[in-house]
């Protein structure tokens, strides 16, 4: 059988209705009065209870953003600050990744939580300052890290201003692209290649002599190459150029460098021939 509605007055404004939303109101009387108090209607509403705030009230005596904060949360204090929005979105997220990958456990350690990381290093100075280590020897953590504006006054803005200061940071730091050229190419660091070449005596280690070729570009003499094995991949040994290309053009074969000698030794007389 059909449920039969009925009309229902309201108790306030006399509306008939087929829903009383509570306390014997219709649903406009009810939530005027649930927001201002009383049903009726309230032409001059009073400021935010919450100090600071100039908004009008709209229930509770709290504005319009402080009474859906505290029917949502319970509180009309904003509690996200420290902790808005995903982590990816967090301006400072990039330097946190970079920090990350470069030391590993040993910077996860006191910062494993990026919040943390944040409360720590606090708000970045301008857009152009970028987190670094005060000792380049330890990891960055708490007491070892620094906001450090940009040394070159080089805009950015488009690929010539981003290739000159590529150029200008690269020929102030010239020891920190050598080593990550050495990482990236053979494995190696540049504390390696300085031990390896002090134990060289400086020079080549098959002639035992200094590099003599010059770079094309600073007109100096260039540094010793790194051999390694194509096959297996590891380092051997710092050779100069001359050595190692005469190693390429054998390709590294045993037996076509011991045949070279030999046929050297059989072409080579014990006593030059007169003048």
């Amino acid at each position: 059988m059909a449920r039969t509605k009925t009309l229902k007055t309201c108790t306030f404004c006399a509306k008939e209705v087929y829903r009383i939303a509570g306390h014997g109101l219709c649903a406009n009387c009810y939530y005027r009065e649930k927001r201002n108090g009383t049903p009726d209607y309230v032409k001059v509403r009073s400021p935010c209870s919450v100090g600071g705030c100039e908004a009008l009230s709209v229930a509770h005596g709290y504005c319009e953003t402080h009474y859906r904060r505290w029917k949502r949360h319970g509180v009309v204090e904003n509690e996200r600050f420290d902790r808005w929005g995903h982590v990816s979105k967090h301006p400072l997220a990039q330097s946190y990744y970079w920090a990350r990958k470069t030391d590993g456990a040993a910077f996860l350690k006191p910062w494993e939580d990026f919040w943390q990381f944040i409360a720590d290093i606090g708000e970045r100075p301008s857009s152009r300052h970028r987190l670094r280590k005060i000792d380049q020897g330890a990891p960055l953590a708490p007491g070892n890290f620094k906001w450090a504006p940009p040394k070159f006054d080089i805009p950015c803005r488009n690929a010539p201003e981003r290739a000159e200061y590529a150029r200008a940071h690269r020929s102030a730091h010239p020891s920190t692209y050598k080593d990550r050229y050495l990482r990236k190419s053979f494995g190696v660091s540049l504390a390696w290649y300085s031990t390896q070449l002090d134990v060289q005596g400086g020079g080549c280690a098959i002639c035992a002599e200094p590099e003599t070729a010059n770079n094309p570009k600073t007109g100096l003499p260039r540094d010793l190459a790194v051999d390694h094995c194509h096959t297996g991949g590891h380092v051997r040994a710092l050779l100069c150029s001359k050595c190692n290309t005469g190693l390429g053009s054998f390709n590294d074969d045993p037996a076509l460098l011991q045949a070279a000698i030999d046929y050297l030794t059989l072409h080579t007389p014990d006593v030059a021939p007169p003048d």
